[in-house]
């Protein structure tokens, strides 16, 4: 079984284990030369005691502030398993509408072995069609994403 897809039938404790999707990340920015800046919260690294009172929305900043050689932004937001929960979907759409101004802003799938999968929100949201929507052991629902 490849890494892409342990996480099927994990607990909530093994889908919360380490940063493999970050590391992924930032090993390939830095063998591409790309500057990046970490803005997101890391839940698993440098955790804030009662995170869950801050607003949802701060709560969700996208991982990664990235430049191009060009001087464009883009957000990235890390996801190290190609299982999507709902309610993240909600929360990339309004990121999507209101926060993301004049920058980009992708997903990037990180497996190990792997150069990270980009995907715009869009180009996700196409992805979606005809998925089956899965409850993992916690109650929180998620479909599988054809990468």
């Amino acid at each position: 079984m490849n890494d892409m897809n342990n996480t099927a039938q994990d607990t909530y404790e093994n889908r919360c284990k380490g940063r493999v999707g970050e590391d992924v990340f930032e090993d390939y920015c830095t063998r591409k030369g790309v500057k990046f800046y970490r803005t997101g919260f890391d839940e698993k690294q440098d955790q804030i005691q009662k995170f869950w009172m801050i607003h949802p929305t701060m709560r969700h900043i996208p991982d990664y502030l990235i430049e191009n050689d060009k001087g464009q932004l883009s957000w990235i937001h890390v996801k190290g398993t190609p299982r999507l929960k709902l309610i993240d979907l909600f929360i990339y759409s309004q990121f999507e509408q209101q926060f993301k101004g004049e920058c980009g802003f992708f997903l990037a799938f990180c497996f190990k072995g792997q150069d990270p999968h980009f995907l715009t929100f869009p180009a996700l949201q196409k992805k979606l069609t005809g998925l089956t929507v899965q409850e993992w052991d916690d109650g929180k629902q998620y479909v599988h994403l054809p990468l």
